[in-house]
């Protein structure tokens, strides 16, 4: 998200956010790699992690241009930005289900969905979008 807004808006962190994502990656790192720091010469990264270094790019993509947003209601936004993201996933559902993979058609994949689509898909953008709306960007980022 920093780099993000100091690449598209001249948003420059302060001393202290800068230790403060120093301090959080270094955390990180350690969990990771149990306390050895030479094992970092030995990680291969796979297709899921640059999957996921993908999707954390994205996101940061999209919490730093959240201030940029046109004034619209919050529940039209979610609508837009899942919609969207619902179009770009299809084709791979398309391919995932013409490879044979199914849901399960039972109740606890109803309940999983309905649970997804409105905890971490829906509440928890909304409170993530207002925060952004009331501290930044990056100050709202790490939650």
């Amino acid at each position: 998200v920093a780099l993000w807004s100091l690449l598209l808006f001249g948003v420059r962190l302060s001393w202290m956010q800068t230790i403060g994502i120093a301090l959080s990656l270094l955390g990180v790192l350690t969990i990771i790699l149990r306390g050895d720091f030479a094992a970092l010469a030995a990680i291969e990264l796979n297709r899921g992690d640059l999957m996921l270094a993908s999707a954390l790019c994205a996101f940061g993509l999209y919490s730093a241009l959240m201030p940029k947003r046109p004034a619209t209601h919050p529940l039209s936004l979610i609508v837009v930005t899942t919609g969207g993201g619902a179009l770009l996933l299809l084709p791979f559902a398309i391919m995932e289900y013409a490879g044979g993979v199914r849901p399960t058609a039972d109740w606890i994949t109803a309940g999983t969905l309905v649970y997804v689509v409105i905890f971490p898909s829906m509440l928890a953008y909304l409170c993530f979008n207002r925060g952004v709306a009331l501290i930044g960007p990056n100050r709202s980022a790490p939650f």
